[in-house]
Order: C-alpha cells, then sequence, then structure tokens
C-alpha cells in the first residue's frame, strides 16, 4: 500500500506561544473589514494606529528581535504620526519627536540585525524599511545625507 509523507512545516519547531490573547469584541458600526476595540472600520486611523501599537508592543516582549515585530513597529509609529497630524508642514513638538525617533529606531534596527534576509518577504521588508528611513529623514528630520544614505 502506498503512504503519504507530509514534510515538517520549517521553522514550525522552533515556534514561541505568545503571552497574550485578542479578546471577542463586539463590532457596532463596520465600515470596512478591519474592525478593532479602538470601535471603528477606519485601518488608517490614528485610534486604529495606537492599538496595533499595543499589540506590537506584546508582541516586543515575546519576539524582542523577530524582523516582522520590528518593521510593523517602525512603520507603525510613523503612520500613527501622519495619521495624527495630517499632511502639511508641523513644528515638531516633544510628542512628535518620540514618535519619529520610535519609528527611525525600530526600522534601524530591522535592517541592521536582519539586513535582506534569505525570504523573499524578509527582503522586501528590508528595502521598505530602507524606504521608511529615506522618507523620515528627509521629510521628518530634514537630513537630505541620512536620506539620500538609506
Amino acid at each position: 500500500s502506498r503512504a503519504a509523507q507530509v514534510p515538517p512545516v520549517p521553522g514550525l519547531e522552533t515556534t514561541k506561544p505568545i503571552s497574550w490573547q485578542v479578546k471577542e469584541v463586539e463590532v457596532k458600526d463596520r465600515q470596512s473589514w478591519h474592525a478593532s476595540q479602538a470601535g471603528h472600520g477606519h485601518s488608517q486611523s490614528f485610534q486604529r494606529y495606537m492599538f496595533d501599537l499595543d499589540l506590537l508592543q506584546k508582541d516586543l516582549e515575546d519576539f524582542p528581535d523577530d524582523p516582522h515585530v520590528l518593521y510593523y513597529l517602525g512603520t507603525t509609529h510613523l503612520a500613527a504620526l501622519e495619521a495624527k497630524v495630517g499632511t502639511g508642514t508641523h513644528a515638531i513638538t516633544p510628542e512628535l519627536q518620540q514618535w519619529i525617533d520610535g519609528g527611525v529606531k525600530y526600522l534601524v534596527q530591522r535592517v541592521q540585525d536582519h539586513h535582506l534576509g534569505n525570504t523573499s518577504i524578509s527582503r522586501e521588508q528590508s528595502w521598505a524599511s530602507m524606504r521608511w528611513l529615506a522618507y523620515a529623514y528627509q521629510f521628518f528630520k530634514g537630513d537630505l545625507a541620512k536620506a539620500e544614505y538609506w
């Protein structure tokens, strides 16, 4: 008789359970498939980014060197900043500086610790991290030399 062999999933043996879980939430006014405890379905609102950052910070506690967590922490910090202030020119307040510095810190760590990686997703996130860094240095920090470096 024939038998089917299912190979192990690479990396599954090193899977680590997370220490937190998302509770089921009731969504009253669902406007998109993105629904969260933030109370709306707007996936690019400041409240949604804050909700996502809370989850990502919990992920960071469990996976402090995970390249995906670092990438999403960096990009979400910068996207939250843009969602908060909107388009235009804005004075850099201490609060905005924290958003900028947080985004840059996680993206630099993502690129330096993991460089290009060995998968297409890893390479794509590395290049996207460098693009976000160039964007942050040019538009948020006003440092064209570092923007060109990235």
